[in-house]
């Protein structure tokens, strides 16, 4: 059994979750599960290595399975890793100022709304 600080599946379940907090509008909460996803990854990607260096002196086609599936999952994780920061940084942006979609949203329904009022007086003019 994987220990569970270095467990990629424990990592996909925290980015999951991540984006379910998103979704639902829980930024705050969705950067401290990308967050933890991060950390485990670079415990895994750690873990890796350390295997990777164990078997470098060693011969069999078993460690070179070994180092070769290490190595494919250290790829895996050093593309993770930076992608899952991206939306760590937008979304703390986000959560600085958690009103501004908000706002947004106002401005768009005032105009709608604006845009209505206009169409309809250029409507009765006619």
């Amino acid at each position: 059994m994987e220990d569970i600080k270095t467990d990629r599946a424990i990592a996909e379940t925290h980015y999951h979750i991540g984006v379910a907090c998103v979704y639902s509008g829980r930024y705050d909460d969705g950067v401290t599960h990308f967050r933890d996803a991060i950390t485990i990854l670079k415990a895994k990607n750690t873990a890796l290595e350390a295997v990777v260096a164990a078997a470098e002196g060693k011969d069999g086609s078993e460690e070179a399975a070994e180092v070769t599936a290490a190595r494919s999952e250290m790829k895996d994780i050093a593309e993770l890793i930076p992608e899952i920061k991206l939306k760590v940084h937008y979304l703390s942006m986000f959560s600085t100022t958690p009103n501004i979609a908000c706002f947004i949203s106002i401005i768009i329904t005032i105009m709608t709304f604006l845009v209505c009022l206009w169409q309809g007086s250029q409507t009765q003019q006619a």
